[in-house]
């Protein structure tokens, strides 16, 4: 072989190699393009899918909360099978006068009255997609009727105020803006994207 086909041959191998690398860094570009374009819609499938999980478990709650007679409280009893082994767990949920899975309001040290009904409901830490879910808790307050509108009702305390009330809602949210809230009066689910 000459020195003229060897440095030919050499030229073409280097643009054949080029060839291939753009080639990848192309596939690459537009396969990062189309995850990054797709990945919110992903997300907000998947925690409207969460949002039905967490309405089916408050629906099967209320059924079994009608089926015992309308108590105070329940004790779910689940079985877990996995690998031969099949576990049992019982657990305690307080439900509100209505039949809807409720905390006490002043919830316990640290922990709101939402972030206890999503562990009774969810039993999973709040994430979503390696994401925190955030709660908050909307609340009117509720006042005394008066029959003189000319004057101001009484103050409630801050105990009657807040109390368990038709308004109350929960709000589980994730950062990107979507949301779901459960309120605690008809046991209604809402999913909404911010």
């Amino acid at each position: 072989m000459s020195r003229q086909q060897q440095v030919e041959k050499r030229e073409k191998s280097l643009i054949e190699t080029l060839m291939v690398i753009l080639l990848v860094v192309v596939l690459m570009a537009s396969f990062i393009y189309y995850y990054f374009k797709h990945q919110a819609g992903v997300s907000s499938v998947g925690f409207n899918a969460l949002s039905h999980s967490f309405s089916a478990k408050l629906t099967s709650v209320h059924a079994q909360w009608l089926m015992e007679g309308k108590p105070a409280s329940l004790v779910l009893r689940t079985s877990l099978a996995g690998e031969g082994v099949q576990t049992r767990q019982q657990q305690r949920i307080v439900l509100n006068a209505y039949g809807w899975v409720d905390a006490p309001p002043e919830g316990q040290k640290n922990v709101s009255r939402c972030d206890l009904i999503w562990q009774q409901v969810m039993d999973v830490p709040m994430m979503f997609l390696r994401s925190p879910v955030s709660s908050l808790e909307l609340r009117r307050p509720v006042l005394p009727q008066t029959k003189d509108k000319q004057r101001k009702p009484a103050k409630p305390s801050s105990r009657e105020k807040y109390r368990q009330h038709p308004g109350s809602i929960c709000r589980y949210s994730l950062l990107s803006g979507e949301y779901f809230q459960y309120h605690l009066f008809n046991g209604t689910v809402e999913t909404s994207a911010g």
